[in-house]
């Protein structure tokens, strides 16, 4: 199974490399080159290992000029089957683009924002300890740690989240929005369906040692 997922900037080619190679620091997407074997002109190749699913995928990225300036390619292959396989890579995915985007800002401007929190847990506000699947019509619960927030709202495998702290959420992208607004302690409402009944409940949002696989993504070297 592998995603391939490209990017475009406005930057030359040699100018995003040199991003990723030669930044100051430890930044939300050059920390992916760090021993990585770098295995021809702008291109690496590093592996991915998930310690907690017990997995290890082999992740490619190159640099490439394109019309506009340059095309940054990445590749994460490997075998893996489960909910928690698909939920790692979606959430890898979606933390590879947060990453993506911090790095045009980079390029244009110099800062490093850090917006991807996934590679800085300490500026995580909160966690819901529920473990999802993207579905169609939203998140579908497919786990929940013993003692968290989801436990606690009365959460169960197979109950569909439709709204969270009041607010609609229909993918994990809006989970990671909540989560960094929300505090730990925080007590937040939650709207889901069970079967086919609406259910609410309430509950404090959990400190961050107890999120559950693919809740808070994995950056690109997590």
């Amino acid at each position: 199974m592998e995603w391939v997922r490209t990017f475009e900037f406005s930057a030359s080619a040699d100018e995003v490399w040199a991003a990723f190679t030669e930044a100051p620091g430890s930044m939300t997407w050059d920390n992916a080159i760090v021993g990585a074997a770098i295995d021809g002109e702008r291109s690496a190749t590093w592996t991915d290992t998930d310690d907690d699913i017990g997995i290890e995928m082999t992740m490619h990225l190159e640099v490439t000029e394109s019309e506009t300036g340059a095309r940054v390619t990445i590749t994460r292959s490997g075998f893996g089957e489960g909910d928690m396989f698909d939920i790692r890579q979606t959430s890898k995915l979606i933390a590879w683009t947060e990453a993506m985007h911090d790095l045009a800002v980079y390029l244009e401007t110099g800062l490093d924002l850090r917006r991807l929190h996934a590679v800085h847990p300490q500026h995580m506000n909160s966690a819901t300890g529920v473990q999802f699947r993207e579905e169609l019509g939203g998140l579908r619960v497919t786990d929940v740690n013993s003692g968290s927030f989801g436990e606690h709202a009365g959460l169960q495998a197979g109950d569909l989240l439709v709204r969270l702290a009041g607010v609609p959420v229909f993918d994990r992208n809006d989970l990671w929005l909540l989560a960094r607004l929300t505090p730990a302690g925080e007590n937040t409402s939650v709207q889901f369906v069970r079967g086919k009944e609406l259910r609410e409940a309430a509950a404090p949002m959990s400190p961050i040692d107890l999120w559950a696989t693919g809740e808070l993504g994995g950056g690109p070297r997590e």
